[in-house]
């Protein structure tokens, strides 16, 4: 009997490391987890400090890029306060002038598009008319047209009626 439990617990002991072992790389996996869960999450807040210092880099660019462009202008031009409001004005007023232009020429359109609409009608009405003229020649041409038969279906008779008149008076 004393074999048997020898037995039994030597095979516990060995279930016992296995579960040990099994544990162990089962905290070893978690450990590993979350290492990489820490670093995700560090590369993520990494990124995103990039991305604001690149907007930074970018707005600050564009200010010295604004400020640099200022200054070439001025030295460049070199006109003054009211260079620049007389060019406005002048400006203005050409905005003005093409305003005007614009508003005559958009009651010219309607004024034209009214007269195509009014010429269209008459053109209509006027088809019209020659449709129903037109239709009422082909009926009176068709009237003359039966009574042309008639006329030379008389004349034959006629004809041969004469004909007939001849023979008779050639006889007596």
């Amino acid at each position: 009997m004393a074999y048997i439990l020898e037995r039994e617990y030597k095979e516990l002991r060995e279930k016992v490391s296995d579960l040990e072992k099994s544990l162990k790389k089962k905290q070893e996996n978690a450990n590993v987890f979350y290492e990489n869960h820490a670093h995700l999450v560090w590369a993520n807040e990494m990124k995103q400090e990039l991305n604001k210092t690149e907007e930074e880099k970018k707005f600050l660019q564009a200010e010295i890029d604004e400020l640099l462009g200022k200054d070439i202008y001025l030295s460049a031009r070199q006109k003054t306060d009211f260079d620049m409001l007389r060019d406005n004005s002048i400006l203005k007023s050409r905005v003005y002038e093409i305003e005007k232009i614009l508003e005559s020429e958009r009651k010219e359109s309607k004024e034209e598009k009214k007269r195509n609409v009014k010429q269209i009608k008459e053109n209509g009405e006027l088809t019209k008319k020659i449709h129903k003229a037109k239709n009422e020649l082909t009926a009176k041409r068709k009237l003359l047209e039966k009574e042309k038969d008639k006329l030379i279906e008389v004349e034959k008779r006629f004809d041969a009626e004469r004909k007939t008149f001849e023979r008779k008076i050639k006889d007596l």
